[in-house]
Order: C-alpha cells, then sequence, then structure tokens
C-alpha cells in the first residue's frame, strides 16, 4: 500500500523511507506547544479554528503554519504519537498470556483521546491515506503481538490480526455520540470487556461456528 506519510514537522506528505530534519530547540519547543494547545482545545470539541491553537500556544500564525498547513496536520501529528506510543510500548512487551489484551487497552484508551480527531479526518478524502496508514500500522503491531502469544491458553486459535483490529472498530463505534471523557472511558472498557470475551478459547460445545471467509471479509468493508 502505498499510504501517505507525514513528516515530523509540518505533517504534510513525505516519503516513508525519508528521515525528518532535527528541529532546532526553539522550532522544537513551538512545535510541542502547538500540540499541546490543540490537545487541550480539541478536547471540547472539533470546531477549533487554527488561529485559536496559535492563541494558545502562544506563537503567532507565521509559526504556526510554518509547522502546519491546517488542522487536518495538526490532527494527523497528534494521533500519530498515539500510534507510535502504542508501537514502542508493544515492542517492549516480551508477550505472555495478557500482551494482547495490553495492547488492545492501549488502542481503546487511544481511541478515547482522538474519537472527535479521527472523524476530522473522515471529513476529507483526500485524508484517506493518513487513516490507512495509522490502520496498517496498528495491524502490524496487533500481529506481531498476537504471534508472540501464539499457543497460549488465553486465545482461540483461529483469532488473526483483523479480528483484533475489529474489536477496536467495535469499541470507537461504541463512543459515537458519547461527549465527555469519563463517559467515553467507561464505554471503551465496556465494549472492549464484552468483545474480548469473544476472543477468549471457549469448550466447543459452547463455541459458535466461525461464519465463512468471504462473509468475514464483507463485514470489514
Amino acid at each position: 500500500m502505498n499510504a501517505r506519510v507525514l513528516t515530523a514537522a509540518t505533517g504534510t506528505p513525505a516519503d516513508a523511507t525519508a528521515t525528518p530534519t532535527p528541529l532546532r530547540k526553539d522550532a522544537a519547543r513551538n512545535r510541542a506547544a502547538i500540540l499541546t494547545a490543540a490537545r487541550e482545545l480539541f478536547g471540547g470539541g472539533r470546531d477549533v479554528p487554527m488561529y485559536e491553537i496559535g492563541r494558545r500556544a502562544g506563537v503567532g500564525q507565521a509559526t504556526l503554519y510554518r509547522h502546519f498547513s491546517d488542522r487536518a496536520a495538526i490532527v494527523a501529528a497528534i494521533t500519530r504519537e498515539h500510534v507510535e506510543r502504542i508501537e514502542a510500548n508493544a515492542a517492549g512487551n516480551e508477550g505472555g498470556d495478557q500482551a494482547v489484551v495490553i495492547v488492545l487497552q492501549a488502542g481503546a484508551e487511544m481511541l478515547v483521546c482522538i474519537h472527535d480527531l479521527l472523524g476530522i479526518l473522515r471529513e476529507d478524502a483526500t485524508l484517506a491515506p493518513i487513516l490507512d496508514e495509522l490502520r496498517q500500522r496498528m495491524l502490524i503491531v496487533l500481529e506481531a503481538t498476537l504471534n508472540r502469544c501464539r499457543g497460549s491458553d488465553l486465545l482461540r486459535d483461529d483469532v488473526d490480526a483483523n479480528d483484533l483490529m475489529l474489536v477496536l472498530k467495535m469499541v470507537n463505534g461504541a463512543l459515537v455520540g458519547v461527549s465527555t471523557a469519563p463517559e467515553r472511558t467507561a464505554a471503551a472498557g465496556r465494549a472492549l470487556d464484552i468483545a474480548t470475551n469473544g476472543l477468549r478459547k471457549q469448550p466447543a460445545a459452547l463455541r459458535p461456528p466461525r461464519p465463512p471467509r468471504r462473509l468475514t471479509e464483507a463485514k470489514r468493508r
């Protein structure tokens, strides 16, 4: 897949193999201030104009637009930070029965934080490659974690990375229409608990038959 990748500094498309140019200390400080301000403001809803982010960050409009071309670039940078954190945590996880559950919990916590931000990305069809990139990175993390847990007594033998991604989609769906952070945390936790029960090994007599693969893939689309 030719997913569009964003540079660390601007959030604009770049070659996935390119190494971002390190920022000067003052530039890095301004970028961090912009992202902190954006997180705070987006916590109150989607309708946050660029000038308000710059004002909260204490930077001028020229500095703001030098780092991020538009709101979508800021949103992409914030969401990528969450994915990068999950990637780092998963890489340091040695496996074990609970490794998949731990990664799914981290994914659910991420969705609580970025549910509205994903909505902003979905509003513009030209930003679809960004969403595709995030999904692919999460799939890689989920597959690697699942492979380390193969043979455990916790998960069904037929579970794959797409099933784990489906769990996270169910969690994200449970957040629709839920406005406050405490309510979202509760809804995400409940949805994750119910969904992960379907991943656990069950006695054969109690296990429903797995639907045909073609039907499963159609539902995911």
